[in-house]
C-alpha cells in the first residue's frame, strides 16, 4: 500500500507547476475546478480527487453510507464532530468555523492552524452530507502573513456546484440511528483530514527539498 501511494505522489509531483484549471464533475451531486493534474484514487471506501498547485494541494473526498442524521440538530451534531476530529487528529488549533448555505444545503467549513516537521500549515475545508453520502473538499497551504493563495482559494471554493432543488430533507437519514452520528462524523474525520493533511505535508517538503540549491562540485 505503502508502494502505490508514493508512486501516485511522485507522478502527481511531476506535473505539479505550470498547471490549468478544470471543470470537474464528480458525480451527479457536485461539479468544481480542480487543477488539471489531479489525480483519482480510493482508499478505505473513500474515493479522493487530489490537484497540486505550487504553494497549496486541493482536494475532493467522498464517503459512502452516511446514514445517521434524522434531523437538522443532529447534521449539525455530525459537522461538529467531524470538524473537532479533525483538528484533533492532526495536533491542531482551530482558526474558525461556521455553518453555511449553498444550492440549498447546510455545510460546515472550518480552516485550522498545524505544523509538521517544522512546516506550518493552514487547511481550510468545507464539508457536507448530501444523499447519504459526505463531501470533505479541502485546501492545505502554507502558511503566510501575506495570504497569497487567499485569491486561489476562494476560487477554488466559490467553483462548487450543486443541481437545483436540493434541500435539508436531502440531507437527512430515513433510518432512526441518531445515537451514531457522532461517533460516525468523529471516525470520517479522521480517515479523510489525516490522509489528506498527509498529502499537502509530503508535497511540501518534496518541494522544499526540490528547490534548495545544491553545492557546486569542487
Amino acid at each position: 500500500m505503502k508502494n502505490i501511494l508514493l508512486t501516485l505522489f511522485i507522478a502527481i509531483s511531476i506535473n505539479s507547476f505550470g498547471q490549468e484549471w478544470t471543470d470537474l464533475k464528480v458525480d451527479s451531486v457536485l461539479t468544481l475546478k480542480l487543477p488539471d493534474n489531479y489525480h483519482i484514487y480510493d482508499t478505505l471506501g473513500i474515493k479522493v480527487f487530489t490537484g497540486i498547485l505550487e504553494n497549496a494541494v486541493v482536494s475532493v473526498s467522498i464517503g459512502e453510507n452516511v446514514k445517521t442524521v434524522k434531523d437538522e440538530k443532529l447534521l449539525l451534531v455530525w459537522y461538529n464532530s467531524f470538524k473537532e476530529s479533525s483538528v484533533k487528529a492532526n495536533h491542531g488549533q482551530l482558526i474558525k468555523d461556521q455553518i453555511i448555505e449553498a444550492g440549498g444545503l447546510k455545510m460546515i467549513r472550518f480552516s485550522f492552524h498545524m505544523e509538521k516537521d517544522g512546516e506550518k500549515k493552514v487547511k481550510h475545508s468545507i464539508v457536507a452530507v448530501v444523499n447519504n453520502k459526505f463531501y470533505t473538499i479541502s485546501f492545505t497551504e502554507a502558511e503566510s502573513p501575506s495570504g497569497e493563495m487567499e485569491k486561489t482559494r476562494e476560487k477554488f471554493f466559490s467553483s462548487m456546484k450543486f443541481p437545483p432543488g436540493l434541500g435539508l430533507n436531502n440531507q437527512l437519514s430515513a433510518k432512526d440511528r441518531d445515537e451514531m452520528a457522532y461517533n460516525q462524523g468523529e471516525l470520517l474525520g479522521k480517515i479523510t483530514v489525516g490522509l489528506l493533511i498527509g498529502l499537502a505535508v509530503w508535497f511540501s517538503t518534496r518541494r522544499k527539498k526540490k528547490d534548495r540549491p545544491t553545492s557546486a562540485v569542487r
